[in-house]
């Protein structure tokens, strides 16, 4: 079950759009459901970010209101719309079920990463493998070697432990297969 896409670019420049079926069989949570179940994952450019607000920002809330020393709904928005940040959006039959924010930067010493400080939403088991492996192409378009994310749970190193993620503090981070 190959990945069917719709590349358009680099990061933050319009709406990229993949959809496929779910890579997880059985997983223990969602026994019941199909197999055959497809995830739609958008990439939503700054123009949209207004248009999307009623949708996302109850997802962004549950991680931004644990993190309220970090972030404001207000300044995450502000990032979103002004392309400092980028917005993916995971949808399940036309519903938004999971929100994950990113953005490139360089640190001090050179190294380029994917930074992904917000992941949000509901089983992340079921589409976090496919949602991984976009951000792995958007982070080999930015030439990042790593994507990095930054985890109020350790969810991240439970269920992408086949990625060789590694705990650095509350900073999880995995090397981008093909980066630099």
């Amino acid at each position: 079950m190959g990945l069917q896409t719709h590349w358009m670019g680099a990061v933050g420049m319009t709406l990229y759009l993949a959809q496929m079926p779910s890579s997880k069989k059985n997983p223990p949570d969602d026994q019941d459901l199909p197999d055959d179940r497809v995830f739609t994952f958008a990439f939503v450019p700054p123009n949209l970010i207004d248009a999307l607000w009623a949708d996302v920002a109850p997802l962004l809330g549950l991680v931004i209101g644990r993190l309220s020393d970090v972030f404001t709904m207000e300044s995450e928005k502000k990032r979103l719309m002004d392309g400092t940040r980028d917005l993916l959006v995971v949808m399940e039959n036309n519903k938004i079920i999971a929100v994950l924010t990113f953005n490139v930067a360089t640190f001090d010493s050179g190294l380029t990463v994917l930074e992904v400080p917000i992941i949000a939403g509901k089983n992340m088991a079921r589409w976090g493998d496919d949602a991984v492996q976009l951000l792995f192409g958007v982070a080999r378009s930015a030439q990042c070697s790593e994507l990095r994310g930054y985890g109020i749970k350790t969810a991240w190193k439970r269920i992408f432990k086949h990625y060789n993620v590694e705990r650095v503090c509350t900073i999880f981070k995995m090397p981008v297969p093909g980066g630099d």
